[in-house]
Order: structure tokens, then C-alpha cells, then sequence
């Protein structure tokens, strides 16, 4: 008994002994391995280090992705795409982690740089360089030279710092004074508006105040105060009325070319002594460029300014003056040309949206270029018959350019979150294409501290000196130097071997497309009337109608309770000719509206279209709220420069059996 006992405390000790022996851990599945993948990608996608990496991590998230899709469709797991996604998920979290390490408030800062407008404006060649070095320094971690790093991250820091500290300072120079200019006055506003009195002038003053908020209308009678949302109206103060004959009227800019401006303004005194032409390139220093006698009253005056530079902003300000003092119109800026006439046949926003929650919106786009002085901003409001703007999506967009005939006309952009709702919109990527090449592109970032946040009626501006110096604006005005046919559209062969320009029935659609989603915001008495394409397929179609020309259909719904009929089917053909001018070395395209109809009863469309912002539309809308038996014909013109060696009069100009516009046939020959 006793050897049994000793045995089996024998065999008890070595169980114990053997529960200690370390058993090695179970190898994680294919599954386990991709899910442990998917975990670490989503944590990182909520933190800034894409941003820091940004071609890492989409190649990470590429291979993740197509790794889920396999194994949900097949269940299996490829062994070598896993490990290279796991290899490349190590070397994204180095990457990432060091670049960050060093460049952290360097990159707070830049963001705040790309994203506010007047820092950018203070300074594009100083924004550019800094911009230029915070890629370098970014290059420098992706080839994992974190040893390098120190210096030019403290020195990119030091760019961007320097930058935004001399920007507030700029800012509070330029606009301080006038500030402080109307402290006075704001400050009498207040007083006004406190005062309980039944003083004729007290309420004078007060009666004042409820105009210059400018609300718009009567303000017991505004429906915007009375919904839920109330948007403030501006404020404009009084500025103290200086002594002296009445300014001049109705400044504004005839022709321009590289190096003059021509001025054009009404007299509306008929006691000053002369008037002088006041000229600044940077609203603080004004010098007297002109003298001008007395102007007899209601009489148009125009003077040519001379031996400007291209390329560059003039302001300009109208001085009258006599005995008692002076005044001065109100101010207008104007830009000359650049000197290079580059042509432009089209324009295009691309808008890449980010793939963040909540990033995308369902208000339109309005986007703003060409504040030249001598005509209003061209306008687009983006409003394609899909859904724009949605989470990750990457469109272009075309946009009106009526007043903009070459490159230099492009002094500005402007883009703002329009609309009736409190919807963000998150941009990733921006780009603006003229002659469908890129000649400005930014790109923010993936995350959710780098991307353009876009609130109700927030903007993004990027002004003339800012666009000039952007890398892609040189490179494409270089191309259009050096290459005669980088601004021809895009040449293919045609059947006879000889070339061909296709305008392709995309682009028409595109054009006609923007055009009408631009229309039905371009009034708030449009703004929910209307549900804009897909009722019965694409919401603009482009076929052939004929040998000369194509044949558009619009599809909208019309939102209106009382009205009959609901859909709204726009018909109509546009006719495409050509006229020459070789000597010019230019080809007017003339498109001619014809056969327009529509399911819709007449005052509704004329309704829509009294509110339509050129002539072919509004001329068309004539004709057909008229109910005329014979089609009323509107013609639109477009010049198209026609590189030397080419005659204009050999080309045939034709719709192709798809829909195409042809421009057929010429030979290229290599200077």
C-alpha cells in the first residue's frame, strides 16, 4: 500500500511538472490574420496618419479590400497577397509613425494654411515653398531616412510659421484702419437702436439702421424670419459723408489687353472743377494717373490707362473735386492680360469628395471664376441630374465660361457650399481644367484634420497671385507655349487616315447638363420645385438628328402641388455650322437652335425660364411660351484658333452617326 501511495504521488508530481511545459500558441487563420488587418486599417483611418502616407495607406487598403472580397466569394486566402499586405501594413505603420514624429506641427499648421485664404494670399511663392519642402521632407520618411528628417522638418515648421504669423499681420494692417473707422459709426448704430424715443432724428437714425442690414425686404414682411433657419444679413456702417461734388457713377472696364485698360464712367456733378484718375496695386498707396476737367453732368467719360504690366491687378477710384473738398467713386479692380492668348473652349471643376463619414452632401456647388472687373464673376452652380457629392466620389464637372475667352480671364476661384440645409461637404481633391488639361490642382488630405470642410455657405477662395504660382498653372501655360496643339481638342484618325477633332456627344450632354442644374438654382424661387433627371433614363440625352446637327433631351419633374402636369420633357435639335477666317487663323463654330419642344404647358416653362442667364436660353423660352407656329432660330458663336498650316475652309464640320460633332480632315506636320 505503501508502494502504491509513493507511486502515485510520484505520478502527481509529474503531472504537475508537465502542466508547466509551455504549449506553443495556435497559428491564426487566413480569417483572423484578415481581420486583425481590417481592425488596424479602421483604427488608423480615424487618426491623421494617412496623411502622412497617403500612398501607403490606399495601397494597404487596395490590397485588404481585395483580399475580403476573394475570401467572402471563395473562401480562400491567398497566401502571397496577405503577406504583402501584412509586409506593407509594417512598413506604412514606420513610415507613418516616424514621418509624423517629426512633422507634426509642421503639418497642424500647414492645414491651416491650405484651408484659410488669407494666408495663402498673403504670400503664394512663400506658401509654395513651404509647400515644396513639406513634400521633400515627406519623401525623406518614405525612404526611411528618419536621420535626415530633424533639420528639414524644423525648417518647413519655421516656413509655416513665418507664413501665417505674417499673414495676421498683413491683415491687421490692410483692414485695422478701417476698422477702427468705423468704430464711431458702429458704435452711433447701437446708440440708435437703444434709444427709446419719439425724436424725429433719434428715429431717423434708427430708421437708417433698418436699412443698411440690408435684409432684402420690408423686415415684418421677410419669410426668412419667420422659418427655422434665419441667415444673417450683412452690415454695412455709414461712412461719414465728406464734402465735395458728387463722385462719378457707374465706373467700369471696356477692352483690356497686356498693357492697358480702358476706363468707362458717368459724370453726375455739375459743379466740380475736374475729376483725376486714381490708380493702386495694392489698395493702400493710390497715385494720380490722370487729370480730367470738368465732365458735363449724366455725360460718359473714358480714358485709356497705358504701359501697364501683363498679367497684374490695377484698382482704380474716380476723384471729383472742387473748392469744398473731394470724392471718390466706388472702387474697381481689373486685371490686364498675360500676353499669351491661350484659347479656352472648355472648362471643368473635378471634385473628389473624402471617404469620411458624413463627408459627402446633398446641397449643389457654387463655383466662381474670372472676377476681372469688366464683367460679374462667371457662375456655376453645380447640379447634375445624379447624386453629386456623395462619400468618396470623383466627378468633373463643367462650368460656365460666357465672359472668359482666354486663359488670362481665369483670374480667380471660388467655390461655396450653396444651398438651404446645414450639410458639410468634406473635400479631398480639387482640380480646375481648361481645355480638358489641369491647370490647378489641390490636394488637401484623407483625413479628417486635413480635409477642405466645406459648412453652410462656407468657401474656399484661391486668388490671382496664388493661381499663378501654383506649379500646375506654369506648366500648363509652358505647354501651351511649346506645343502648338496642347488647347486643340483632342485629335483621333479618321477613316481616311487624315485626323479629325471629335466633339463628343458626352461633352455635349456634359455642357447642356451644367447649364440646366445651374438654371434651377439660380434663383431661390426655383430651389425645391424641381427633381432633376433619371425620370425616364439619363437626364440629358445627345443623339443624331441629322447630317448638321444633334437632337438634346432634358428630363425634370416639376415638385409643384397645384400644377397639372409633373414631368417636363425638353425637346429640341441644334444645327452646327462653320464660318472662316484664315487670316485670323480662326473657325467660328455657330450652333443654332431648332424644332423645340415641350410636354410642359407654356407659362410654366416661361415661368423657369424668365430666370435663364443667356440669350439662347432666354430667347428660345420667348419662342416657345409664345406657343409660335414657326420655330424661333437663336444662334451661340464659339471661336476655335486653328494652328498655322491648316485651312479653315477645308474642314467639314459634321454629326456623325453616334451623336459626334466631326471636325474633319487635316494633315499635322512637326515644325
Amino acid at each position: 500500500m505503501k508502494q502504491i501511495a509513493i507511486y502515485s504521488l510520484l505520478s502527481l508530481v509529474l503531472l504537475l511538472n508537465c502542466s508547466r511545459i509551455p504549449v506553443p500558441p495556435e497559428e491564426p487563420t487566413p480569417e483572423a490574420k484578415l481581420k486583425a488587418l481590417e481592425a488596424h486599417l479602421a483604427e488608423i483611418a480615424a487618426s491623421d496618419l494617412p496623411d502622412f502616407a497617403t500612398e501607403l495607406y490606399q495601397s494597404v487598403g487596395e490590397k485588404v479590400s481585395e483580399l475580403r472580397q476573394i475570401f467572402d466569394e471563395q473562401g480562400r486566402m491567398p497566401d502571397p497577397l496577405l503577406q504583402s499586405a501584412r509586409e506593407e501594413m509594417s512598413r506604412f505603420d514606420r513610415v507613418a509613425n516616424g514621418a509624423q514624429k517629426f512633422l507634426a506641427e509642421a503639418y497642424r499648421m500647414r492645414n491651416s494654411a491650405r484651408q484659410l485664404d488669407f494666408i495663402r494670399a498673403y504670400s503664394p511663392a512663400q506658401f509654395y515653398r513651404a509647400e515644396q519642402n513639406y513634400q521633400e521632407a515627406l519623401q525623406l520618411a518614405n525612404r526611411e531616412q528618419f536621420d535626415r528628417l530633424p533639420g528639414p522638418a524644423k525648417a518647413v515648421t519655421g516656413q509655416y510659421q513665418s507664413l501665417i504669423q505674417n499673414a495676421q499681420r498683413e491683415l491687421k494692417s490692410r483692414i485695422g484702419g478701417d476698422l477702427e473707422h468705423y468704430r464711431a459709426t458702429v458704435t452711433a448704430d447701437l446708440n440708435a437702436l437703444n434709444a427709446v424715443s419719439t425724436n424725429s432724428g433719434e428715429l431717423a437714425a434708427a430708421d437708417g439702421v433698418f436699412y443698411r442690414i440690408n435684409l432684402g425686404q420690408h423686415a415684418w414682411n421677410n419669410p426668412s424670419l419667420n422659418g427655422d433657419i434665419v441667415v444673417q444679413p450683412p452690415y454695412f456702417p455709414p461712412p461719414p459723408t465728406p464734402p465735395g461734388p458728387r463722385p462719378a457713377s457707374g465706373i467700369g472696364v471696356g477692352e483690356r489687353t497686356a498693357t492697358t485698360i480702358r476706363l468707362i464712367w458717368a459724370d453726375v456733378s455739375d459743379n466740380e472743377t475736374g475729376s483725376r484718375v486714381l490708380r493702386s496695386t495694392d489698395l493702400l498707396n493710390w497715385q494720380i494717373v490722370a487729370e480730367v476737367g470738368p465732365v458735363p453732368k449724366f455725360d460718359t467719360f473714358t480714358y485709356t490707362d497705358t504701359n501697364l504690366q501683363p498679367d497684374t491687378r490695377y484698382c482704380y477710384q474716380i476723384e471729383t473735386y472742387n473748392d469744398e473738398g473731394a470724392r471718390r467713386s466706388q472702387l474697381l479692380c481689373t486685371y490686364t492680360h498675360d500676353g499669351n492668348a491661350i484659347p479656352v473652349w472648355r472648362l471643368q471643376l473635378r471634385v473628389k469628395v473624402a471617404n469620411l463619414a458624413n463627408a459627402g452632401s446633398d446641397n449643389p456647388l457654387r463655383v466662381m471664376v474670372a472676377n476681372n472687373g469688366q464683367y460679374l464673376p462667371t457662375e456655376t452652380i453645380l447640379d447634375y441630374g445624379q447624386d453629386d457629392f456623395e462619400r468618396n466620389s470623383d466627378f468633373t464637372y463643367d462650368l460656365n465660361f460666357d465672359d472668359i475667352h482666354e486663359l488670362s480671364d481665369i483670374t480667380d476661384l471660388r467655390i461655396i457650399n450653396y444651398g438651404n440645409d446645414q450639410d458639410d461637404l468634406y473635400i479631398s481633391e480639387l482640380s480646375l481644367l481648361v481645355n480638358q488639361h489641369e491647370a490647378f490642382r489641390r490636394n488637401f488630405g484623407v483625413t479628417n484634420s486635413s480635409v477642405l470642410k466645406l459648412g453652410y455657405y462656407g468657401s474656399f477662395s484661391v486668388e490671382h497671385a496664388e493661381l499663378r504660382s501654383d506649379p500646375t498653372w506654369q506648366a500648363f501655360v509652358a505647354s501651351s507655349r511649346n506645343d502648338r496643339f496642347f488647347n486643340v481638342p483632342p485629335v483621333s484618325i479618321s477613316d481616311n487616315g487624315q485626323f479629325q477633332v471629335v466633339i463628343s456627344r458626352e461633352q455635349i450632354a456634359s455642357r447642356i447638363e451644367s447649364l440646366m442644374g445651374h438654371l434651377l438654382h439660380a434663383d431661390s424661387e426655383l430651389r425645391g420645385r424641381f427633381k432633376w433627371g433619371f425620370l425616364s433614363g439619363p437626364a440629358v440625352e445627345v443623339t443624331r438628328a441629322g447630317n448638321n446637327s444633334v437632337h438634346v433631351d432634358l428630363d425634370l419633374e416639376v415638385e409643384i402641388d397645384w400644377w397639372p402636369n409633373a414631368a417636363l420633357d425638353i425637346d429640341f435639335d441644334i444645327k452646327v455650322e462653320k464660318s472662316c477666317d484664315n487670316a485670323a487663323h480662326k473657325m467660328t463654330l455657330k450652333l443654332t437652335s431648332q424644332n423645340f419642344t415641350s410636354n410642359a404647358d407654356y407659362q410654366l416653362w416661361k415661368d423657369i425660364a424668365s430666370l435663364g442667364f443667356t440669350k439662347l436660353t432666354a430667347d428660345l423660352i420667348d419662342w416657345y411660351a409664345e406657343n409660335c407656329s414657326t420655330p424661333f432660330q437663336v444662334s451661340r458663336e464659339f471661336e476655335v484658333d486653328i494652328p498655322e498650316g491648316i485651312n479653315c475652309d477645308d474642314l467639314q464640320v459634321s454629326v456623325d452617326a453616334a451623336g459626334n460633332v466631326v471636325i474633319c480632315c487635316f494633315a499635322l506636320t512637326v515644325p
